[in-house]
């Protein structure tokens, strides 16, 4: 109506100023930053996810720093994104939870995945051989346990990592139907990489009914410059090389947080270097049949455990998802057997045995017959 005065537009700025406060801001202004955020963070889980779903796959950790993405335990990642992906279909946000499935779904197979349903024809000829490889964390007071356990499986061969010089006498009174050798009294075939870090050996016993005599194995010490060694067994007309492996960890544990700063670099450098040590080692042996069994520090599909021409015994006759680490609840595989051409694995399968913190495994093999 005429002569009525107009209402304030509420939009415009006040004139004046005056220091006057312009009021609280609308809500759905103050809404819009946490909006924002939780969106930023569901897309960089969408992204990291899925570089850790197709790292392995990709080998991302050809370079070092890709072992950020590949170095995770992967079923518990694996359960999280296939979480993360019901979440976002309830919330029909499809895209989202596609991307989260496909991630949950490749982290499990990059968990390893085993095959035992593949059956290995045996050749005329062959021979079957049982492997016990066990990380025992210096179980001295274990040592009739892990004896009792060899026997049990019937093994042939076994490869025991963190094995205390003091506890010799122990293991040889226990395995007396094995002819046992350390690895640090072969003479090294690199340097040692900190010699006053020998704190544990690695330890590989052969059935004594299996060889002539001792003489028909020959040791091998220090073939990264760390704990692994190496025998070349003589079975009649065959040979064996078989690898004892422990690989230096990826990581720096230290005491101090500062520690682990300054030593992680150091400490990865040299775990991909043991890698290339064994690789070059191995190859130079590729005519005859190479085992290389034990606690690599990393799990499968990544650098250390990828060496070319070899084949990981869980994913050839295993069953599940390959996990070995920590043995009470075990989120990652870090120990693994790996043959080559000349070795067709029969059986695999890790073993609570009770003590440790490692699962130990056990494997058949097949030898083909001598020339």
């Amino acid at each position: 109506m005429q002569g009525m005065p107009e209402e304030p537009d509420l939009n415009e700025p006040r004139a004046g100023g005056g220091g006057e406060s312009e009021g609280p801001p609308a809500p759905g202004i103050t809404r819009r930053a946490p909006r924002a955020a939780l969106g930023g963070l569901r897309i960089a889980a969408q992204i990291a996810l899925a570089l850790s779903a197709l790292g392995p796959f990709l080998r991302l950790d050809s370079v070092a720093p890709g072992m950020i993405l590949t170095y995770v335990p992967r079923w518990p990642l694996a359960v999280l994104a296939l979480a993360l992906a019901a979440a976002s279909l309830c919330r029909r946000r499809v895209a989202g939870s596609v991307i989260f499935a496909v991630a949950g779904l490749g982290l499990l197979l990059a968990a390893g995945l085993g095959s035992s349903f593949a059956k290995v024809d045996k050749p005329p000829g062959a021979s079957s051989f049982g492997l016990l490889a066990f990380n025992v964390e210096d179980a001295k007071k274990h040592a009739q346990q892990i004896a009792d356990l060899a026997r049990s499986l019937r093994a042939d061969f076994i490869c025991l990592q963190e094995v205390g010089g003091s506890a010799r006498a122990e293991f040889a009174r226990a395995l007396g139907d094995y002819e046992l050798f350390w690895g640090d009294d072969g003479h090294p075939e690199q340097p040692y990489e900190e010699p006053a870090r020998r704190l544990f050996s690695c330890m590989t016993g052969v059935r004594r009914e299996l060889i002539g005599s001792r003489d028909d194995v020959q040791l091998f010490g220090a073939l990264t410059g760390y704990r692994t060694h190496g025998i070349r067994v003589k079975l009649g007309g065959r040979e064996l090389w078989l690898v004892n492996v422990h690989t230096t960890k990826p990581p720096w544990f230290g005491a101090r947080w500062l520690d682990y700063v300054k030593k992680s670099r150091w400490k990865a450098a040299w775990h991909r270097a043991e890698h290339d040590l064994l690789a070059q080692w191995a190859a130079a042996r590729e005519e005859s049949p190479v085992v290389l069994a034990g606690d690599f520090n990393s799990p499968c599909l990544t650098y250390n455990t990828r060496f070319e021409g070899f084949t990981n015994a869980h994913f050839a006759a295993g069953s599940g998802l390959q996990l070995s680490f920590p043995r009470r609840f075990p989120i990652i595989g870090i120990d693994q057997v790996l043959g080559n051409a000349h070795v067709a694995f029969e059986e695999y399968r890790s073993i609570d045995a009770g003590f440790s913190d490692h699962r130990a495994q056990f494997c058949r093999f097949l030898l083909p017959e001598s020339r």
